[in-house]
């Protein structure tokens, strides 16, 4: 049974290469034995086992000489296939031809059995050979593995302290972007605390953001802040200009109320006065009641009328008065929720316009540029209100961070384009190279394979050529085609 070898797990499969001379391997194990390095060096461990040269040099005798009778065998090969062509027409019926085709058979097999028996021979010291180096190798890859951990762990111990300093920069940035958040939102606020306060308060609120400093201390934020500051003083003013109204109007209710009631108190007044009247006339002039009677009655109905009318026209005048001021609190809320709708819009708008500087690390240069000319034709107009100079002020950062985006990605584009050139110029050299070394090895390999079988059969076939004088230039071009084809086999891929 054919011998196989069973490679360790950290082996790795090369190309077959030449048996080294038995001189270099005795050098290579002499100096595996005799590590060079300073007298003062450390001491470093060797392996305990090296290869022996000895046995190495048995084996490559052993092989040499298995290679040596394939090429005894292969020269002959042309000489049994004249002896014993394949086509050769016998009858084995009869006891001759039954004993030359037995002959031929054993002329066939028997080189068969010894080339098989020869592979044999020279594989066995090549596979235990192979099992030695193994060995060997891996215990050298032991020891190296060895010192590649513990300079692995310190590099390793070394990446984990920058990904931890990392993380803490991180940190203090979140925190410092956090604080400039809160800032801003504590701006915001203003606006949202002076809902439904009295006028005065949201002056003083007023006050208190129109004092705000908006500086570098916002950093990167300091246009969101201003931007921020612009909306909440809208907001304020807005709120203001309704909380007037609604006060005015209030004011307004209140005088009406006291009109009212200071009308009903002179009307009791004088109805107090009248019956007060009523009462002496009637006590000075009882002998007159009968006769005055109709006439007071006339006086009483026509005084109820004018009092019924009186208190009418009042009623009237108090439900004008009352739907005038609920009409100009309704305009004043339909104005200020106008105001603040085009506020809102204009802020997203503004909003809108900054996102359009920020791009993906995967967006693609069309994008950036279509981003640009989307930028530069946005058209800043008075539906901004107080916030127009603020969009603009936006606009011209927002082309102005995209142009430098595109610069960025033009540069970094071309860097990576010159070292593309670079690395497929490397690539085509090297196959170049490559290609060229293996062209001239095979052209090597298939010469010295076709030589010795070639020269087998021209030794053989020549005493043939001369004998046959008349059929010289046929037998020519015949072994011309032959080396012709057998080059052309050797030349195929095994």
């Amino acid at each position: 049974m054919e011998e196989t070898i069973t490679k360790p797990a950290r082996a790795k499969r090369t190309k077959p290469a030449e048996a080294p001379a038995p001189d270099l391997l005795a050098s290579a194990a002499q100096e595996t034995a005799e590590p060079a390095g300073d007298a003062g060096a450390p001491a470093v461990e060797v392996a305990d086992e090296v290869v022996d040269a000895a046995s190495v040099t048995t084996a490559v005798d052993t092989v040499k000489s298995a290679v040596a009778l394939f090429d005894t065998i292969n020269a002959g090969i042309s000489a049994i296939a004249l002896a014993h062509p394949k086509g050769a027409v016998i009858d084995c019926t009869t006891k001759p031809g039954l004993a030359a085709a037995k002959a031929s058979l054993a002329a066939w097999r028997e080189p068969r059995v010894r080339l098989e028996k020869a592979r044999k021979d020279a594989k066995r010291p090549v596979l235990e050979l192979g099992r030695t180096i193994d060995k060997f190798a891996g215990s050298i890859e032991d020891r190296l593995r060895d010192g590649e951990g513990y300079y692995e762990t310190l590099v390793d111990t070394e990446n984990a302290r920058l990904e931890a300093e990392r993380q803490r920069v991180k940190k203090i940035e979140e925190d410092r972007k956090a604080a400039l958040q809160t800032r801003i939102d504590d701006i915001r606020g203003f606006a949202a605390r002076a809902v439904g306060k009295p006028s005065a308060e949201i002056e003083d609120k007023i006050k208190m953001v129109v004092a705000l400093t908006i500086d570098n201390k916002f950093q990167e934020r300091e246009t969101d802040a201003a931007l921020a500051r612009a909306e909440t003083l809208e907001t304020l003013r807005s709120l203001l200009a309704s909380q007037k109204q609604v006060e005015a109007a209030a004011a307004e209710a209140e005088a009406n109320r006291i009109e009212l009631e200071r009308l009903r108190a002179e009307q009791a007044q004088r109805d107090a006065e009248a019956e007060a009247a009523r009462k002496a006339a009637q006590v000075a002039e009882d002998k007159q009641r009968e006769e005055a009677r109709a006439a007071q009655a006339r006086e009483d109905a026509e005084r109820a009328e004018r009092i019924k009318r009186e208190d009418e026209e009042r009623a009237q005048r108090q439900r004008a008065d009352d739907e005038a001021a609920a009409a100009r609190r309704a305009q004043a809320d339909r104005e200020a929720e106008e105001h603040r709708q085009r506020t809102t819009k204009a802020t997203n708008e503004i909003a809108a316009l900054q996102q359009m500087g920020v791009f993906d690390p995967w967006e693609t240069r069309d994008n950036m540029v279509s981003a640009l000319v989307a930028v530069e034709a946005f058209l800043i107009d008075d539906r901004f209100g107080g916030l127009k100079m603020v969009a603009q002020l936006t606009k011209d950062a927002t082309i102005t961070k995209i142009k430098a985006v595109l610069a960025e990605f033009d540069a970094a584009a071309e860097r990576e384009r010159l070292a593309a050139a670079e690395r497929a110029e490397k690539i085509a050299q090297a196959e170049a190279d490559a290609k060229a070394q293996e062209q001239a090895r095979s052209a090597l390999q298939r010469v010295e394979r076709a030589g010795p079988a070639l020269l087998a059969a021209l030794k053989v076939a020549l005493p043939y050529v001369f004998k046959e004088g008349s059929m010289i230039l046929e037998r020519a071009e015949h072994y011309q085609t032959c080396l012709a084809a057998i080059e052309a086999a050797q030349g195929e891929p095994a």
